[in-house]
């Protein structure tokens, strides 16, 4: 589940659910090179070793990994976050960065996703930070009143990109601009703004309230909308006189409610949303309708969700994380645990998952689980 800012002054609320009690689980799996058929028609070969695996705003020709971890060992500590509590986690080359928060300030960690590790020294934020990758470079927004955008390339130290903005939040970049969502005027809405990557001159692109996730496709930005409850689109470049919205196909249940994590493959977005049975989506660029792909006769919700070739990892809050077999849709739960939220990093056949433990409530830990 994405982080959004709200019209308070607290950082430390700004979350849709509450955090308080959540943790990260890292669920490890082992996987082998081999070919895969997706659904969409399209052969790939990529070997397990490498890194290849379906960040939250990757490229529309991006290869997804065959490496498809199916976590079944029980779960033992690889970092302790105490007293922190944890905003999200992201991954970019062979580090697992985790954004933590402990009152009105944060602090972004890089670590060894095997050994548990620190690697580099924390990042220090001023709000809570809220993760996300592009292009296999983490982007960092510090969520307050005057927070700043930053920039982490794998290696190297963090660097200031963008300085001074009102509460920002998710990032993207098309290798040319870097795209933002911060707070409008007038809250809880936000609005999209972009810059060129080495720029200083910022452009509105659109609003889009509590923006979940930011992609940018053939010169169309996409915004998930959580208060709408829709993909909305705009051109990118911010010449649009209005912003457009994918809409649903008959058939779909929870039209209209909070969209929780999207994901992009190629030329399809694919969402969960906070509908009271657990739903997945399948949004068509470029203009949808949005498709109903399943849904859990069960009540609980989906809060994250990441891909391979072959399935689909949504997060259940209350059954653990379900397994998703894109040629059927049949689903499998995995990972049967109560508490997991946002969503899941796969990285070299292994799977990442933030979660609670409620043995431990107050206590902020990375987990890993080999199979």
């Amino acid at each position: 589940m994405r982080y959004v800012p709200s019209t308070g002054a607290s950082t430390a609320s700004r979350n849709i659910d509450t955090m308080r009690g959540w943790c990260v689980l890292v669920a490890i799996g082992c996987g082998s090179s081999h070919r895969a058929a997706p659904s969409d028609g399209v052969t790939i070969d990529v070997d397990a070793a490498a890194d290849t695996s379906a960040q939250p705003d990757a490229p529309a020709d991006a290869m997804l990994s065959t490496a498809s971890p199916s976590c079944t060992t029980t779960p033992t500590i690889l970092f302790d976050t105490s007293p922190s509590l944890i905003s999200n986690i992201a991954q970019a080359g062979n580090i697992l960065y985790v954004g933590t928060y402990n009152g009105s300030s944060g602090a972004v960690l890089a670590i060894d996703p095997t050994t548990g590790s620190q690697v580099a020294t924390p990042l220090t934020t001023t709000g809570t930070p809220r993760l996300s990758v592009s292009d296999n470079v983490v982007y960092v927004g510090d969520a307050a009143s005057a927070g700043s955008i930053w920039k982490w390339v794998p290696g190297d130290a963090p660097s200031e990109l963008v300085p001074g903005r009102p509460y920002p939040t998710t990032v993207t970049t098309d290798g040319t601009y870097v795209y933002w969502s911060e707070q409008d005027t007038t809250p809880p809405n936000d609005v999209i703004q972009r810059r060129l990557l080495t720029g200083t001159t910022i452009t509105k692109v659109m609003s889009c309230n509590l923006a979940q996730d930011l992609f940018v496709v053939d010169g169309t930005l996409y915004c998930p909308a959580y208060l709408v409850g829709d993909i909305l689109y705009a051109l990118a470049d911010g010449t649009s006189t209005s912003t457009n919205s994918m809409g649903y196909a008959p058939g779909a249940m929870g039209t209209g409610y909070p969209i929780a994590s999207t994901i992009l493959d190629r030329t399809d977005l694919y969402f969960v949303n906070l509908y009271n049975n657990p739903e997945l989506y399948r949004a068509p660029l470029p203009a949808g309708p949005s498709v109903l792909l399943t849904e859990s006769p069960d009540i609980s919700r989906y809060s994250g969700l990441a891909a391979t070739a072959d399935y689909f990892y949504a997060v259940d809050i209350d059954r653990g994380i379900d397994q998703i077999r894109r040629s059927d849709n049949t689903v499998t739960t995995i990972y049967p645990v109560t508490g997991l939220a946002d969503d899941p990093v796969l990285w070299n056949g292994q799977l990442y998952v933030a979660g609670s433990n409620p043995m431990l409530s107050g206590q902020r830990y990375v987990m890993h689980c080999i199979d």
